[in-house]
């Protein structure tokens, strides 16, 4: 089933390190989770039809193993009765109703595993949406952040505030001027 496949592939992705880069722009976050979100509706009507061909086998295999019983029943009645001829006939009768129900078992289990890797896909490929959703916040919020006048502001007075070479020539001057006084006032 090529679409199983691909939701595993998509479920197994790791997209941690993709959506960690921090030049990831916001429109291939935006198709990311749009592909996330397109995975995540194939997956869930994948389960629901699989859901419904799971369920109609595992009824099947009920109504066989019932058969069975009822089959067992007419026999030993048979017997009772003793019509050896038609107590054979329902024994075949059980024979292949058990028959076909041990041969759809294995079928059955088959699906039930395929069931629980549907499951846990949906389980990633939610995780894995979250983890887009919130990365797009982030990078929504930070651009909003950039652009507030507070940022601006901010921008400009850490530049103001910056020391510049001057500044920090007229620091050392300063410096060694103290030292020179205190040197030649410890001296008097």
């Amino acid at each position: 089933m090529p679409i199983l496949q691909n939701i595993r592939n998509m479920a197994k992705a790791n997209l941690t390190h993709w959506l960690n880069q921090r030049d990831t722009p916001e429109t291939e976050i935006e198709a990311k989770i749009r592909e996330l979100e397109n995975g995540a509706v194939q997956t869930k009507n994948t389960l629901a039809h699989f859901v419904v061909s799971y369920k109609r086998m595992e009824k099947n295999i009920l109504d066989l193993q019932a058969s069975v019983d009822e089959h067992l029943a007419r026999a030993e009645e048979a017997m009772r009765a003793g019509d050896e001829t038609a107590a054979r006939r329902e024994l075949q009768a059980k024979f292949k109703a058990a028959t076909r129900a041990e041969s759809l078992m294995p079928v059955l289990e088959s699906r039930r595993e395929t069931y629980h890797e549907l499951q846990e896909s949906l389980v990633e490929i939610h995780a894995q949406l979250n983890l887009a959703r919130t990365k797009m916040m982030d990078v929504r919020a930070s651009e909003i952040y950039y652009e507030s006048p507070s940022h601006s502001l901010n921008t400009v007075q850490a530049e103001l505030s910056r020391p510049s070479a001057q500044d920090r020539q007229i620091d050392e001057e300063l410096k060694s001027l103290q030292q020179k006084f205190s040197r030649s006032s410890s001296g008097k």
